[in-house]
């Protein structure tokens, strides 16, 4: 596949995994789990596009980045899977056809795994998006790296600390967190690009570390 379309595949799946994230108890369950059907679709088309990594898993030396990239990508797959488990036993609520009905056990499962697959997802894009900042940040200038530096920074601090003290931390560990009122939209959707891009910083600095060490 092009290049540019498997970025673009690559995009989608991102946009519309947040997008499902910002669901609301009453806010269209069946167009939430149509959404997530094609989300699936979607995901399994991005597994095909790119089943090398399946194929590849036993040759070659599994250097200290390469152990760090498969271990992200399974843990990816699990909470996929996890996810999926759950979308499966909470069915009932969307389709007729489906002979499951909704738990609370299921929904704080489902819940859970979603915020894992959101996490993962972003280190998943910091590490595999490494080459390309590291490429924009030798392009500048010495006062450049400075100010980027200073930015990158300030996104870092701000991420991590709206990551602690919002409700993401919560769901990860089955802490069901009451959502907030419906006009506040433009706060979830600025908690994931600050979040997003301080996970992705985090493991650009992982990268880089693990690369100058040679390993």
């Amino acid at each position: 596949m092009d290049r540019r379309l498997r970025i673009s595949l690559d995009l989608l799946v991102l946009g519309l995994f947040c997008y499902l994230l910002a669901y609301r108890p009453g806010a269209g369950l069946y167009r939430h789990g149509i959404l997530g059907v094609i989300l699936l679709i979607l995901f399994m088309v991005h597994l095909l596009v790119n089943r090398r990594f399946f194929t590849s898993l036993c040759k070659g030396r599994y250097t200290a980045r390469r152990i760090l990239t498969v271990t992200l990508d399974v843990l990816l797959l699990l909470s996929g899977g996890l996810m999926l488990i759950s979308s499966v036993l909470l069915s009932g609520d969307v389709f007729d056809f489906s002979p499951f009905s909704q738990t609370q056990l299921a929904r704080e499962l489902h819940v859970s795994a979603a915020a894992w697959m959101l996490l993962l997802l972003f280190l998943h894009a910091g590490l595999h998006t490494a080459n390309f900042l590291q490429r924009i940040f030798y392009r500048l200038s010495r006062l450049g790296r400075v100010v980027a530096g200073v930015i990158f920074g300030t996104i870092l601090l701000r991420g991590l600390y709206c990551f602690f003290v919002s409700s993401w931390f919560d769901k990860l560990f089955f802490e069901m967190v009451r959502p907030g009122p419906a006009g506040q939209a433009y706060i979830f959707y600025g908690e994931i690009l600050l979040m997003g891009a301080a996970l992705v910083e985090l493991m650009f600095l992982r990268w880089w570390g693990l690369k100058r060490r040679g390993r």
